[in-house]
């Protein structure tokens, strides 16, 4: 199998299976051709099957052309192709003659029937010809191809006309073929076709079968290949054959040789030599019928109930082009979900099966139109049956859609089931053909199948149908059967035959119905086309807008060669052509009018005209003035009269009259001879004419009056070509069931009696021999003018119940027994037809259906449809039905009232109804319908459908409208129920629609409704309520639940009715608001009712007003007009209504008054009820320090009765724009308010410290207010405020100081302790600088901080930013400091007593601690411990530095005395690296000094002194040297012994003088601040009055709002109120002028306008039978030639009569019409209706002015309002201009001040800080000075010393030097340099304080270096050591 290849195709039968189509048919080119007219096709989709199964989604269209086979493509291709869209079609086109141009294909892909690809291997081929239209005159391709495009249309036209009709892949070819071929026989079964006719057209068919075979590439299996065929002669004995098959319309029969008949039937039953299928077991279809009811009561009860009802033994069709109502649904689900096939293989399932055996079977099928009382989509209409029947059924259906579609004629088809055995005399008794003998043979019915009577059960089924191809004949009519268990399956070749048979007929045909040159009249008179009045049968039709003005049908292309000399032009004559010699040479050289004359001018007894043999042969006497017979015919023409024996019969020799001459001048024949011949005759059996009626109840019918007429073109206008018979009839008690009908049931007797009727016989049969048909229709008209019923009134059948125009149809149809000596039976009925008239509701006028009465089963059968297929407000609903239908049977006799079945349609866009049920005309009504699936579309199109408009659809709610039965009774009017209504979740059955002119209302009761949510809110006794709206209504649609609140956990709920309406959030989360009112307690009430647990309390007795119950499942829904008032709805349930004012309240608000306020109880939770008191406005409280609450809300707490006040506060800080925001809530208990607010956030940038600083993330605020005290001070008795404070990962609290002066306002905390890398990254955030981190190796404890805009209170100043004391813990050592944050860094200073830092012992000197400066910023980091070594005894200054950056490393330095006056600086250097600086266990220092110059020579003086004692060795020098250090020791302390005195002298000089000056500067200094101090008082003064008056302002204009919102609310309320009131009294008023017309509408409908139609109905009637008259008198009074005018008087004898009856009954219409209307009971309606319109424009009018008036009371009170709203404003401006004056002159004050005492402050200050630059301070330090220099003035007194030390040793002998050397010595030694180095730990471990020395220097010119040790407790020896060295 190819890609895209399938396995066959089938019909489709759901929904989606009928495509259909309007196709324009081509515009005629002549100006005076009628223009381009439309035909409408319903073409059959088909499916592609894999398998057995069918591939979803795929739809395809069977194409043929000419009688090529057929052929499938996708329905996308055919639309593409057909002739529709002008954009599309052309294009389309071009592409396939591209691809024809190299291979016969089209530009898309087709299929064979058997699913394969056409052109591959294995598959069909494309036709070869026929499919593309030729380029017209050889025009070459690039050329205009209109033309072309017109020819390709052309086809695509006819393609599309025969697809209608497709099924032959249905009909029955094998798919192999051994052995010899099939062989059938063809035989015509009546006068047409003849055999000739036949003979050629299956040689035709035959030619183009041979064609295809030889057709190279051709794949498939040929027909020629396994069947051949013929059409035998006359000696063909029938007998001898079976008979296989008849065509429907029994044109030929097909006959089979018995031994053919057996290879047929094993090759269609796969060998099973039986064309019977076994009936099914009795369990079985049991057991599926039982499933079946199972499965439809879940999914559909109207066809469960159809199913439960039993077989319907017959049901009617209209045929027509009228799709059907009801969609196309899948059999299968019609039928319970059960498949046939799986069924069929089941019971049959033995043997080889073919892939589809069993089908539902349609009884009558979709495509054919619309049944009568019942449903084409239901099980009324559908059987179980092999897949063989179908296809059997498939070839009548395809000549039904044909004559239908080919024709656009309409009909009606019979369908009949039979389930039973029927006598073997019975000719209806179900036969087969057996396999063995090839005779009929009885095929028994088990006796269980007409016991149980299934629907679905019908062993066979009886078609009995008849068709109008044109109103002025007979119809056609057939009968024929199907075996629904039958595996024969009609020949392929049959249906190919049927088509070219029918299609010739239909040509032949068509050319009957060719009228006379368009506009061409002989009628002197005006023509009549108003009202069809032709005295002929018309069968009950669906009229359509479609087939309103028929278009002409197509001919099908198919050329057989028949009636091949007619040609059908046009001419142009006119009424005054005496002649049409323009054509006269024809008939004048014609051999047959020579004969006629010649027999004339010689007397002949006889001549032979055609196969005619006339006796007596002589001119007609019809008033010729032809004068004695010349040699030549006469130019004007002949009547040649003479005698025949009628039909060959004996008993009737009668005149003939045969026309010789030119046409009449408006027929055009051409080159043609007219023929015209007829008969005329008293009376004659219709048997003796007809011989199928030999036999049957029509056997003693007589014709009385009898034209029989022959014409080969339609010179009488009104007949067709061929043979027709006029006649009158009469009826009476021979005529059996028809006279019983027409005079015990209608009531007409004497020449009532007689029928004027017609009988067409069709071309093809002879003057010579009795018609040969295989069916006859006898139609005419009854003459009841002149009956002895009402001329006004028409036949009265019944009360309610008239016909007029009644006529009476016979028929017969020849039926064979198939098999071998098949034997002819004649199946004969009869109609009574006619126009039947209603009493109906809802008119004053009757409503008018095209009736048939008939006899079934000896009961009379009546049936009508209603005229113009819609009846306008059926029932007076107000709807209008289509394809309204009534049928009815009862016996024989007179009838009382008329009990009918009715079916009528309700088609609304989607919504296609079928109402069924009963209808008693002017007794009782009762019709309903299921409508599967109603939907909202339905909704729309039902409204759209009964008011003309659009409805407006809920898009915001999820809305899901169920199936809907409607029902129309005479007790309930129109009746819609939903069955079911879901709303979101909320789900309800038996919904109720209400229609009315405004909209839809569909309502549904619930037991209860849970809303969803945790509110736990239900409605009890509940509804769903949809009102749909009119769209422009000014009005929206809504969703609704109604019902009684009922509240979970509260069983005292008062009783409450309310409704919900329902919403969507952008979310697409359901929504709901609940309105509803209190039952008992009303719109007033007091709290205590409201709330028994208030009883006894001050709440007790407030009084409520417009009370409302409200629940919402979220926060401020929409606005509502049942919210007047505007409650503020919020999420959950809630008691809403005006209140009184609250005390507290009021003193909170410092005001006497507060209007306005609401309460609002909301439902908690299952618990309790929460109420809060709503104010009117924002409402906000003033605290005092600047600080104000948010607008509050209050509550009140129902258990401890408190009143709670919620809201935010806002803390005005220094340095933020915006207040801090606090969320706070306030219990009011008697007259103590508390307050207690958190903030949720941070204060960022406290009080301007860095704008990364914050204090939170939660701040606490704390409250009190005394209301006693309160409304007077405005200011609460407590106040605290405090947060959170992070200093980098510590926490800590942190309290707020708020003042008037926000630049007063201080922020202060304690923390317990943080470290240093905390500080700095507090620090970092503080700066915005980069300050790297420290190690952690400071800690801060029992801290306290500042954050401050630079505050002094008291005497305690604050400096601007963060600051903080703290104990710091250093090196082990606690101590105090003061930090701040200043200049971008971390500054800290304390003292200590002492501290060691490693192995440095720091303490302090002369009375004062060491200190500690600590400096932390981004580039330099450092510490500096400034204090004192301790040292041999004393005390040596020091100061360490820290250089913490980059890495830590200490330094130090001091200085150490060499002497008492020489000292010598010391550096100290770190050694390594300190790992932490937590621990300085192993920190050593490296010291290092290096003697400055003057110390050198100090210790080379020395050296060179003791060289010079050396010399000096006695006693003498020795006692001398002692004497010069007495001296000097003396006047060492002399010396400092005055500097002493000195110094004590002037320190006290310095103190008196520091004493006066401070104490005259800090007099100015304290006069300076008394009175800054008092002027900044009074600019604090300044701005708390102002703050005071704007707050009192702030609250006047809060008050003004107040009263200004309560006002307005209520303002609004009154209006909205009024609007509602409005709104309600129109619409009762409305409702009222609705129930007027409905009422109007119901009893009367459009009953002026109904008389105006009545009026114009006369009118043209009475225009119709005046032209007719006039047209009599006009043929009457014709020249003898026209035979064409006297001819058509045999017509209109008739037509005058149904004229003049029908304008009888349209007269008694108006007269009854116009009683009616004079009537009191129409007065009265039509009264009613203006009075309701007034009171709606006075409900209007009132409401109105209402409205108005609130309006404008509102817009007083806003105007009113809105003027002590801006006078507040007004006030506050005016008090902030005045206090901005006010504080800014303050300001001035100070400032002025200030600037005035700066000098005198400034010199005060200075004179202080000059106390250092005075006289008696540089004196002081000058003293101080000079006792420095006394103590240290030793040199003399050490070198005297040094002499006499020196002196003792050489005399001691301790120093030995040479004369020579000290000599030397003293003349050349020079000391350079001496370094001293140590350690720390060394230096300090060992107690020596020992350095290292190294001397450098030169001795009589050589360098030396020494190496020696300096021993600080012994400096000097140092010297001696040199000495020595």
């Amino acid at each position: 199998m190819s890609d895209g290849a399938y396995t066959g195709f089938q019909g489709d039968f759901t929904d989606d299976g009928t495509l259909s189509v309007t196709i324009p048919m081509p515009r005629k080119r002549k100006a005076r051709d009628p223009p381009a007219s439309t035909i409408n096709l319903l073409v059959p989709l088909w499916q592609a099957l894999r398998g057995e199964d069918p591939v979803p989604g795929l739809h395809f269209v069977s194409c043929s052309v000419d009688s090529n086979h057929e052929f499938f493509i996708s329905v996308d291709d055919f639309n593409m192709r057909l002739p529709i869209d002008e954009n599309l079609y052309p294009q389309t086109y071009r592409e396939d003659w591209k691809v024809a141009q190299t291979v016969d294909s089209l530009a898309c892909k087709g299929y064979d029937e058997d699913g394969k690809v056409l052109g591959e291997k294995g598959a069909r081929a494309w036709p070869r010809r026929g499919l593309i239209a030729p380029n017209p005159r050889g025009k070459p391709d690039t050329s205009d191809d209109s033309a072309r495009v017109e020819l390709q249309a052309a086809i695509w036209r006819e393609i599309a006309i025969k697809s209608t009709s497709a099924g032959a892949s249905r009909l029955w070819k094998p798919q192999e073929w051994t052995g010899p071929t099939l062989k059938v026989f063809f035989v015509p079964v009546g006068s047409w076709p003849s055999r000739k006719d036949l003979r050629d057209m299956s040689e035709q068919l035959r030619a183009e079968e041979d064609k295809k075979a030889s057709a190279p590439g051709t794949r498939r299996l040929k027909l020629t290949d396994w069947l051949t065929w013929s059409v035998p002669d006359d000696t063909f004995k029938t007998e001898d054959y079976v008979l296989l098959s008849t065509d429907l319309l029994r044109f030929y029969n097909t006959y089979i040789s018995l031994a053919d008949l057996q290879r047929l039937i094993d090759a269609q039953t796969q060998n099973h030599n039986d064309w019977k299928r076994g009936w099914p077991g009795e369990d079985a279809a049991k057991e599926l019928h039982d499933k079946m009811l199972k499965n439809l009561a879940k999914t559909n009860k109207s066809w469960h109930g159809l199913m439960q009802s039993r077989l319907k033994k017959s049901s009617t069709t209209l045929i027509s082009s009228a799709k059907s109502f009801g969609k196309r649904i899948d059999a299968n689900k019609v039928m319970g979900t059960q498949s046939a096939n799986r069924i069929g293989k089941a019971w049959w399932g033995s043997g080889d099966m073919p892939k589809v055996v069993a089908e539902w079977l349609h009884r009558s099928a979709y495509s054919l139109g619309d049944l009568v009382s019942a449903n084409f989509q239901s099980p009324d209409n559908i059987v179980f049956g092999t897949f063989e029947a179908n296809s059997d059924m498939t070839r009548a259906e395809t000549a039904i859609r044909v004559l239908r579609d080919v024709t656009g004629a309409t009909g009606t088809l019979e369908t009949t089931v039979i389930n039973t055995d029927l006598p073997d005399t019975d000719p209806s008794r179900l036969t087969y053909i057996d396999y063995m003998d090839g005779k009929p043979k009885t095929w028994s019915i088990s006796r269980w199948i007409g016991k149980e009577n299934y629907t679905w059960l019908a062993p066979s089924i009886v078609y009995r149908g008849r068709m109008s191809l044109e109103d002025t004949l007979p119809p056609i009519v057939w009968a024929t059967r199907f075996h629904t268990f039958s595996r024969y399956s009609p020949l392929l070749l049959e249906g190919k035959l049927d088509s070219r048979v029918l299609s010739a007929y239909l040509e032949e045909s068509r050319a009957s119905r060719t009228l006379t040159s368009a506009g061409a009249s002989d009628t002197p008179g005006p023509s009549s086309a108003h009202v069809a009045s032709k005295a002929t049968y018309r069968p009950l039709r669906a009229a359509s807008p479609a087939l309103a003005s028929r278009p002409p049908p197509p001919t099908l292309a198919h050329d057989v060669g028949l009636q091949a000399s007619h040609r059908y032009v046009r001419a142009a004559g006119h009424a005054g052509d005496a002649l049409n010699v323009r054509r006269s040479g024809t008939y004048l050289t014609h051999p047959t009018t020579h004969a006629a004359w010649k027999s004339l001018v010689k007397n002949a007894t006889h001549v032979t005209i055609g196969d005619v043999h006339l006796t007596d042969p002589h001119l007609a006497d019809d008033g010729n003035d032809i004068g004695k017979p010349k040699a030549a015919p006469p130019a004007t023409g002949f009547m040649l009269e003479g005698t025949i024996k009628l039909f060959g019969l004996d008993a009737y020799e009668v005149a003939l009259q045969s026309w010789h001459g030119p046409p009449p001048p408006s027929v055009d024949i051409g080159s043609d001879v007219a023929v015209y011949q007829r008969v005329q005759l008293s009376s004659v059996l219709i048997r003796d004419l007809i011989p199928l009626l030999e036999g049957t109840q029509f056997d003693t019918f007589e014709f009385r009056n009898v034209t029989i007429t022959y014409q080969n073109h339609r010179f009488i206008k009104t007949a067709p070509p061929g043979w027709i018979i006029t006649a009158d009839v009469p009826i009476d008690t021979n005529s059996g069931s028809l006279y019983r009908i027409l005079h015990d049931v209608l009531d007409i007797s004497g020449s009532g009696l007689t029928l004027h009727a017609s009988v067409y016989l069709g071309p093809g049969h002879s003057w010579n021999s009795r018609p040969r048909v295989s069916s006859f229709a006898v139609q005419g008209v009854l003459d009841v003018t002149s009956n002895d019923v009402s001329p006004t009134k028409g036949i009265r059948l019944c009360d309610g119940v008239v016909l007029s125009r009644v006529g009476v149809l016979l028929f017969g149809v020849s039926v064979p027994t198939l098999g071998l000596n098949s034997k002819e039976r004649t199946e004969y009925g009869f109609k009574v037809t006619g126009d039947m008239h209603i009493t109906v509701p809802g008119s004053v006028t009757p409503l008018d259906f095209d009736v048939e009465i008939g006899e079934f089963g000896g009961l009379v059968d009546l049936e009508a449809m209603v005229k113009g297929g819609i009846w306008t407000n059926a029932f007076g609903t107000g709807i209008d039905l289509e394809m309204v239908q009534l049928s009815a049977m009862f016996p024989i006799g007179s009838v009382k009232s008329l009990d009918c079945s009715i079916r009528a349609g309700l088609r609304a866009d989607s919504v296609s109804a079928l109402l069924t049920g009963t209808f008693s005309p002017g007794r009782h009504y009762s019709v309903s319908a299921y409508v599967q699936d109603l939907g909202c579309e339905g909704i729309v199109d039902l409204f759209r459908h009964y008011a003309g408009a659009e409805l407006s659809l809920p898009h915001h709610i999820d809305l899901t409208i169920g199936s809907a039965t409607v029902e129309i009774s005479k007790d309930q009017g129109l009746r819609i129920e939903v069955d079911r209504l879901v709303c979101e979740s909320f789900t309800a059955s038996d919904a109720i629609l209400s229609l009315s002119s405004t909209g839809i209302i569909l309502r549904a009761d619930i037991e209860s409704v849970e809303l969803p949510g945790d509110v736990g809110l239900s409605l009890a006794s509940a509804h769903i309520e949809v009102s749909f709206e009119k769209e422009g209504s000014g009005r929206s649609t809504e969703i609704t639940l109604g019902g009684r609140v009922q509240l979970a956990g509260l069983a005292t709920l008062p009783s409450i009715t309310a409704s919900v309406h329902l919403n969507k959030s952008a979310a697409k989360d359901l929504e709901w608001t609940v309105y509803g009112t209190f039952v008992d307690l009303g719109n007033t009430t007091t709290l205590g009712q409201l709330f028994p647990e208030l009883r006894g309390s001050f709440l007790e007795n407030f009084a409520l007003q417009d009370l409302m119950f409200i629940a919402a499942s979220r926060d401020d829904p929409a606005p509502s007009q049942k919210n007047p008032q505007k409650y503020k709805v919020r999420k959950g349930v809630q008691f809403a209504a005006l209140f009184g004012e609250v005390d507290p309240v009021k003193k909170l608000l410092r005001r006497t008054s507060f209007p306005g306020l609401m309460l609002s109880a909301s439902w908690s939770s299952g618990r309790s009820f929460l109420l809060d008191v709503v104010l009117p406005t924002d409402t906000m409280i003033h605290l005092g320090h600047g600080i104000a609450t948010d607008p509050i809300s209050l509550s009140i707490d129902v258990e401890q009765l408190l009143l709670q006040v919620s809201t935010g506060v806002q803390v005005p800080v220094a340095g933020a724009d915006a207040p801090l925001d606090f969320e706070a809530a306030l219990t009011v208990k008697g007259e103590s308010v508390k307050l207690e607010g958190e903030m949720n956030g941070l204060w960022k940038d406290p009080l301007g410290i860095g704008r990364d600083v914050s204090i939170g993330p939660f701040l606490e605020l704390g409250l009190a207010i005394d209301l006693l005290i309160f409304p007077e001070t405005g200011l609460p008795t407590t106040f605290s405020f405090a947060g959170g404070l992070a200093i980098g990962e510590t926490e800590g609290q942190v309290a707020v100081q708020i003042s008037e002066v926000p630049t007063h306002e201080l922020a202060y905390g304690q923390l317990k302790k943080f470290g240093i890398q905390d500080v700095v990254a507090f620090a970092r955030t503080v700066t915005q600088l980069y300050i790297p981190t420290p190690p952690n190796f400071i800690a801060f404890e029992d801290v306290k901080l500042y954050i401050s805009t630079g505050v002094t209170l008291g005497t305690t100043t604050y400096p601007a930013g963060f600051s903080f004391t703290a104990s710091l813990a250093l090196f082990g050592t606690h101590f105090h400091a003061a930090a701040e944050i200043s200049a971008g860094a971390l500054k800290a200073q304390g003292s200590v007593d002492k501290i060691s830092i490693g192995p440095l012992q720091i303490t302090g000197q002369h009375g004062l601690k060491p200190t500690v400066d600590l400096h932390v910023g981004a580039t330099a980091q450092t510490l500096r411990v400034d204090g004192a070594l301790e040292f041999l005894g004393a005390y040596v200054g020091l100061t360490v530095d820290l250089e913490i950056l980059p890495s830590p490393t200490f330094a130090f330095d001091f200085l150490l005395h060499f002497t008492d006056l020489l000292i010598f600086a010391v550096d100290a250097h770190m050694l390594g690296a300190i790992e932490d600086l937590n621990d300085l266990s192993g920190l050593d220092f490296a010291l290092h000094a290096l003697f400055e110059q003057h110390l050198v020579e100090y210790v080379r003086d020395h050296v060179l002194a003791a060289l010079e004692t050396l010399k000096k060795t006695t006693d003498d020098e020795i006692r001398a040297a002692e004497r010069d250090v007495k001296t000097e020791e003396t006047k060492l302390q002399k010396g400092i012994d005055d500097a002493q005195h000195k110094l004590a002298r002037k320190y006290a000089s310095w103190l008196a003088h520091s004493k006066t000056v401070h104490d005259e500067s800090q007099a100015v200094i304290d006069r300076y601040m008394t009175q800054l101090h008092s002027l900044q008082a009074d600019v604090h003064s300044q701005r708390r009055a102002f703050n005071t008056k704007l707050k009192d302002a702030e609250s006047a204009l809060q008050h003004a709002n107040a009263e200004r919102a309560a006002s307005m609310r209520s303002a609004e309320a009154d209006v909205n109120k009024a609007k509602t009131k409005w709104d309600e009294e129109v619409a009762v008023a409305e409702k009222k002028l609705y129930e007027a017309n409905k009422f109007m509408q119901e009893k009367f409908g459009s009953a002026e306008s109904d008389i105006e139609a009545a009026i114009r109905t006369v009118d043209g009637l009475q225009s119709d039978i005046d032209s007719t008259r006039s047209r009599i008198r006009y043929c009457e009074d014709a020249p003898w030639y026209r035979f064409d005018l006297k001819g058509e008087l045999v017509w209109l004898g008739p037509k005058l009569l149904v004229l003049e009856g029908s304008k009888a009954t349209a007269d008694g219409v108006l007269w009854v019409a116009e009683q009616v209307i004079k009537g009191a009971a129409f007065l009265e309606a039509k009264a009613a209706i203006p009075a309701a319109k007034e009171l709606v424009e006075k409900a209007g009018e009132a409401g109105d002015l209402a409205f108005k008036t609130a309006e404008a009371t509102l817009r007083e009170v806003d105007s009113a309002t809105g003027t002590l709203v801006d006078k507040a404003k007004d006030a506050i401006e005016l008090v902030r201009k005045d206090g901005d004056a006010l504080i800014r002159g303050a300001e001035y004050d100070l400032q002025k001040f200030i600037d005035a005492q700066r000098t005198v402050l400034e010199a005060a200050l200075h004179a202080v800080d000059d106390l250092i630059h005075s006289a008696e301070w540089l004196a002081y330090q000058l003293a101080s000075s000079a006792l420095d220099i006394a103590k240290h003035a030793t040199h003399a007194l050490d070198v005297a010393k040094a002499a006499l030390k020196a002196a003792k040793a050489i005399a001691n002998g301790a120093i030995n030097i040479t004369e020579e050397s000290i000599k030397a010595a003293l003349g050349a030694l020079n000391i350079t340099r001496i370094e001293l180095a140590a350690t720390l730990a060394a230096f300090v471990a060992h107690g020596g304080q020992v350095f290292e020395a190294e001397v450098a220097g030169e001795l009589v010119g050589q360098a030396f270096t020494l190496q020696l040790k300096l021993d600080m407790r012994k400096p000097t020896k140092l010297i001696n050591d040199i000495f020595h060295a």
